[in-house]
């Protein structure tokens, strides 16, 4: 398992993440949830780093987040991290990507397009395994 999460920090890292962030990512799917204390303690980064990543990663919809009950230092209510589904996180990635090289196949074109779905000139499915299983199992 650990030489698993080391390669998927890597090829998060190549995606688009820091190497925090990545380690933050991968912890969160085995963990499901925790706060950034926890996070913190789990993945051995400076809480510091773990706070100013975990606010990264909320805006860019890498992570989700919720309060948690009770109270906790200073009296704040902490808040409870979790990670998006890879296949969610796999699917904004390949749109992004999409886009990306879309815009670069617009150089092989004389007339400007618009680069709108589903006008794009790549395009990236992403199935999941469950979706195939079901399909098999429906024949």
């Amino acid at each position: 398992m650990k030489n698993l999460e080391e390669s998927v920090v890597q090829i998060l890292k190549e995606l688009k993440m820091t190497e925090t962030q990545a380690k933050i990512y991968v912890y969160l799917c085995r963990v499901g949830e925790a706060t950034a204390e926890q996070i913190a303690e789990g993945t051995k980064i400076y809480p510091t780093a773990v706070r100013e990543a975990l606010v990264e990663m909320y805006n860019m919809g890498l992570i989700k987040r919720k309060k948690k009950g009770g109270i906790g230092f200073l009296g704040r209510r902490p808040y409870i991290y979790s990670a998006v589904p890879p296949l969610e996180l796999v699917k904004k990635l390949a749109s992004e990507l999409q886009q990306k090289l879309s815009k670069l196949l617009m150089l092989q074109f004389p007339k400007k397009m618009e680069l709108k779905p589903p006008l794009l000139p790549v395009k990236i499915t992403i199935e999941s395994v469950e979706k195939e299983k079901q399909e098999k199992e429906e024949k």
